[in-house]
């Protein structure tokens, strides 16, 4: 399969497509060493017309100083779309960053939410571990008791900034791991530990994934990625056929992040697996390998017979995935025409859905649409013109109506 290296060129391929597909590849890959902010900035010089996309990918990646004054600079032109994702784009930034540009941030127009944010983060700089960490678990009480969006955001920049604190964070978040106390404290440990690539901590989320739902296997999906073992791999491998759906795609989501050898013939197996045909779970698999890019045999033939013959196969969009892939990595597959025709062929069938659903919305909520209030002026009646017996007959004969057509229509 393709290596960071080798995607982070296709940032500037000329296919839209194919840009997107890199974009998201290197923003979830376990490995971005060989990719920097940088590199997503000389792929906006080249073009722009995916500046949101990559402004919000930005906070993957490791900033410069050249990167943090160009985010600045967006973030200060005060109009359009791209300038309103830079500002979110600041608040996301590691916290050293912030720190060190933070009297060019907090001249910004800012939006009072977003200062708060910022002047908040900054003041996180200056507290301990320990008073860190009492506020994190503050901030999982209050989400327990009021389910308050505003915890989950303090919660965040307080994993953040217990980050600069490994010595102190890692032991604090290993020990709520291991006693079962606060959940949502746990569900911020295990992000604090993906942080600090704690892999010690690797058994102890993944006995933890058949229990979490929602906001918590996010956590977990994320940690995991974060960690970038690869001994992660073998473990969700061993774990997988015998896990329930929960886990398997939880699973399928770690090992789409580490396009290596091992994670990819996990995912193969699991997808051709007899056991896993009626398996919701198999198209995520199948999702993930072409997400990886891969260009070794096995893999794109497994894949190219199951986009033409729907062999086990509940992963919609799959032919548009693998015309982006042949482009990608540059291969004249056959079944090209036949993909080609499914997408023009479901782009159709979704414009038509959207019409009848419009017209089905407007049929039974009429007084969303009301008629005009003015009424139609009737039209003028049409005076009928006799014709006489001596005029020219209106057959086009030339001859006159009394020797041509006044026997055939006499009503005339």
């Amino acid at each position: 399969m393709l290596d960071t290296t080798k995607v982070k060129i296709l940032l500037v391929h000329p296919d839209a497509d194919v840009r997107r597909a890199a974009l998201f590849h290197l923003c979830h890959v376990y490995n971005r060493s060989t990719v920097t902010a940088d590199d997503l900035w000389s792929a906006i010089d080249h073009d722009s017309s995916n500046l949101v996309d990559f402004i919000v990918a930005l906070e993957h990646f490791g900033q410069s100083s050249r990167s943090m004054q160009r985010l600045i600079e967006e973030a200060g032109l005060g109009t359009g779309e791209s300038s309103g994702i830079a500002l979110e784009t600041l608040v996301m930034m590691p916290l050293d960053d912030i720190k060190t540009h933070a009297d060019a941030i907090l001249a910004l127009p800012l939006h009072p939410e977003a200062r708060e944010e910022i002047e908040l983060q900054l003041r996180y700089v200056e507290l301990t571990a320990n008073e860190l960490w009492d506020l994190l678990r503050q901030a999982g009480e209050g989400i327990i008791a009021e389910q308050d969006d505003d915890c989950f955001t303090r919660a965040g920049f307080l994993v953040k900034a217990l980050a600069r604190h490994p010595e102190e964070a890692k032991p604090l978040a290993l020990k709520e791991l291991s006693v079962r106390g606060d959940e949502w404290l746990e569900a911020f440990s295990i992000v604090l530990l993906g942080r600090l690539r704690a892999v010690e901590a690797t058994g102890l989320i993944l006995s933890r994934m058949d229990l979490y739902e929602g906001d918590q296997i996010e956590f977990a999906i994320q940690a995991l990625v974060e960690m970038g073992d690869v001994s992660i791999v073998g473990e969700l491998g061993r774990r997988l056929q015998e896990s329930n759906m929960d886990f398997q795609y939880a699973a399928i989501r770690v090992l789409c992040c580490y396009p290596i050898q091992e994670s990819q013939q996990v995912l193969l197996d699991f997808a051709r697996h007899p056991r896993n045909r009626t398996s919701d779970a198999v198209g995520n698999a199948q999702m993930s390998l072409v997400q990886q890019f891969p260009d070794e045999e096995e893999v794109l033939s497994y894949l190219r017979a199951v986009s033409v013959n729907n062999l086990a196969c509940s992963y919609d969009t799959l032919d548009a995935d693998m015309l982006t892939l042949a482009k990608a990595i540059g291969a004249a597959f056959p079944e090209i025409p036949t993909w080609e025709r499914r997408v023009r062929a479901r782009g159709i069938a979704r414009v038509t859905d959207m019409i009848h659903q419009r017209i089905d919305w407007e049929e039974n909520h009429p007084e969303e649409f009301p008629l005009p209030d003015t009424q139609l002026e009737p039209a003028p009646a049409l005076k009928k013109k006799l014709i006489g017996r001596n005029d020219p007959c209106p057959c086009g004969s030339g001859m006159k109506y009394k020797k041509c057509c006044l026997d055939k229509f006499p009503a005339i």
